[in-house]
């Protein structure tokens, strides 16, 4: 289906998404949680599925949530392969397709 790719502490990892909303930030309510990042807010951003779309969605974080390198807005905004997610110091990339490993 789709899946986002990223890096921590220089080690590669993925992270597949379903059909379920899934909470980006650095709180244990997150559904992936980035606690090393202090410039995330604790529920930062939002993936949702929105058949056929996948969509972004800035959660009031303090910093922003990029979408290559633009400011998303309180909108949800439709993301397409190889997007590139800037959320504080942390990027991630969406991908369509199955996760590679």
């Amino acid at each position: 289906m789709a899946y986002l790719e990223y890096e921590v502490g220089g080690e590669h990892k993925e992270y597949a998404l379903g059909t379920k909303d899934v909470i980006i930030g650095r709180g244990v309510e997150a559904d992936l949680q980035f606690i090393e990042d202090a410039e995330m807010s604790r529920k930062h951003c939002l993936i949702m599925y929105r058949d056929p779309d996948f969509m972004l969605q800035d959660k009031g974080a303090t910093n922003g949530t990029f979408l290559n390198d633009q400011l998303v807005g309180g909108s949800a905004i439709p993301l397409k392969d190889g997007d590139e997610i800037r959320i504080g110091k942390t990027f991630l990339t969406f991908r369509i397709g199955e996760k590679k490993s």
